[in-house]
C-alpha cells in the first residue's frame, strides 16, 4: 500500500481517493460491474475505509521509534512466553494478534 500522507505528515486527499477507488476495483469488481449495479452506499465504506487507514498511518508514524523498539521487544518477550499456555486455542488466537502488533509496529 502506498502511503496516504504527504511529507509534511498531513492527509494526501487526493491518494486518499485513489485508494477509495481501488477498493472498489478489488473488493466490488469495480470495472467489470457498472457503478449502478454497486451503489453509492459501497464507494462510501471505500471511502470511509481509506480514511481509517490514512489515520492508522498517521497514528504509527507519531510514536517515536524508541517507544516502538520497546513495545516490540515486550510483545516479542510474551511471544516467547506462550509455550507456557495451556489453551492452544487461547495461544494461537493470542500470537496471532501479537504478530500483528509486531508488523503494524514495525511498518
Amino acid at each position: 500500500m502506498s502511503t496516504l500522507l504527504t511529507a509534511a505528515g498531513a492527509i494526501d486527499r487526493r491518494a486518499v481517493m485513489c485508494r477509495a477507488w481501488d477498493l472498489m476495483r478489488r473488493v466490488y469488481q469495480f470495472g467489470q460491474l457498472r457503478f449502478s449495479s454497486i451503489g453509492r452506499q459501497c464507494l462510501g465504506w471505500c471511502v470511509r475505509k481509506a480514511w481509517a487507514e490514512a489515520r492508522d498511518e498517521i497514528s504509527r508514524w507519531s510514536i517515536p521509534a524508541a517507544e516502538k523498539a520497546a513495545r516490540i521487544a515486550d510483545l516479542r518477550r510474551e511471544l516467547s512466553s506462550l509455550v507456557y499456555i495451556d489453551d492452544w486455542r487461547h495461544a494461537d488466537r493470542r500470537r496471532r494478534e501479537i504478530e500483528e502488533d509486531i508488523l503494524w509496529l514495525a511498518a
